[in-house]
């Protein structure tokens, strides 16, 4: 019984072998077969057995991974993506029945013919893209090649928007091609599922994309991707767009302020560093071939120009101040008859002093105080009402949010 199980042991592993070697066996004569072709070995482009009815066939299958980086100076875009390129080579084909029904070998790019591929960044800008060391041929003769990259591309991006926008940036294969062949149109396809376990979010996030096949100027036709991505916003609205908002509702309150108190100007002289701050801050993110001006910029320039309205009429009733408090010492030092009045002679109005003799001047005195604390409560309306308007505008009535 123990012989026959030791037997039946020894076929079962002595198949399993042989079924192993001649896998390898058939793997090893798929290999040498295809290399001692002569398309291998002269390396000629498939474009040249191409006819109408059989054209030379290029397809594309593009995967967005992740939005790598988005270069706002330069207008560029890095992605990673995995791209597969298919060709059709028919001198590559063979009947996978004479190998044990292997469908697909793996052969060194370096040994066969590839196209020579361009990405085309925008314009008439391009550079050479590099396909896999290793290509996937398969028993038709289709060859697959399967990589990994970066692509970095144009962008035109867009301020208007700045930083509530959605950019949309796209880019394109071409392939070097034979004047005399016969070449189909160029396919294009996007692979929707996408593992983002292993994907850290960055400043965009992708919307979609999706490709197109497009005619340039030389009639040549390329398959085109677009990426839509948007910019994600909480950062920038609570670092600059609230600071600002906030900059903005806090420049009328200098009239509010006492004007004896001697610190409305150096509380304007604040809100204007503050303000230079973002202004600094929008130089280095903003390109300066800007052809619109960004509702954040408008932003910007309102504050700018509330607070230089704030600081003309804040020196007016600075000076309007001193100058009452000035006439209403000279009135008194007259009043009290001292050609060098002492300290105890310098009692005025906002002393609250008593004498009768001062009583006119003292209501003449308040009266022009008042009559100036009302024009700052006006002041301070109208700064605040048209605040509210320019913000209303451009949040509620614009797109800029949206």
């Amino acid at each position: 019984m123990m012989h026959a199980v030791y037997v039946m042991t020894c076929l079962v592993t002595c198949d399993i072998i042989h079924g192993q070697r001649s896998s390898v066996d058939n793997y090893e004569r798929i290999r040498v077969d295809l290399m001692n072709r002569s398309v291998a070995v002269q390396k000629y482009p498939p474009e040249l057995d191409s006819t109408k009815d059989d054209p030379f066939r290029l397809s594309y299958i593009i995967n967005v991974i992740n939005v790598m980086d988005v270069d706002q100076i330069n207008q560029l875009m890095t992605i990673l993506a995995y791209v597969q390129i298919e060709w059709n080579q028919t001198d590559l084909s063979w009947n996978k029945t004479d190998y044990n029904n292997m469908d697909e070998v793996l052969l060194d790019a370096s040994s066969i013919w590839t196209p020579t591929m361009h990405i085309l960044v925008g314009g008439r800008d391009s550079y050479l893209f590099h396909l896999n060391d290793n290509l996937v041929v398969h028993s038709s003769g289709n060859v697959v090649a399967h990589m990994h990259s970066y692509i970095t591309f144009r962008c035109n991006i867009d301020f208007l928007k700045y930083p509530f926008d959605t950019q949309t940036c796209s880019f394109g294969f071409f392939k070097e091609k034979l004047i005399t062949s016969e070449v189909a149109t160029p396919s294009c396809e996007l692979l929707s599922s996408r593992n983002n376990n292993f994907v850290v979010p960055g400043e965009w996030e992708m919307l979609s994309y999706y490709c197109e096949t497009v005619q340039d100027s030389n009639q040549e036709i390329y398959p085109r991707f677009s990426i839509v991505v948007r910019r994600r916003r909480v950062y920038y609205v609570i670092t600059i767009v609230f600071p600002m908002v906030l900059t903005s509702v806090m420049i009328p309150l200098v009239f509010l302020i006492p004007t004896r108190s001697g610190e409305k100007i150096s509380y304007l002289v604040t809100m204007f560093t503050s303000t230079a701050i973002f202004l600094s801050y929008a130089s280095t993110v903003m390109p300066r071939s800007l052809t619109d001006l960004p509702y954040l910029s408008m932003l910007l320039v309102e504050v700018l120009t509330e607070g230089l309205f704030a600081v003309l009429i804040t020196l007016w009733v600075v000076n309007k101040f001193d100058d009452i408090h000035y006439r209403d010492t000279h009135k008194t030092v007259t009043t009290n008859k001292t050609t060098l009045p002492d300290k105890s002679n310098k009692e005025t109005c906002l002393n609250k002093t008593l004498d009768t003799q001062k009583a006119a001047a003292c209501i003449s005195f308040d009266q022009q105080v008042a009559q100036l604390k009302r024009q700052e409560r006006i002041m301070f309306l109208l700064f605040a009402n048209f605040q509210i308007i320019i913000l209303i505008f451009l949040f509620l009535a614009t797109d800029w949010i949206l």
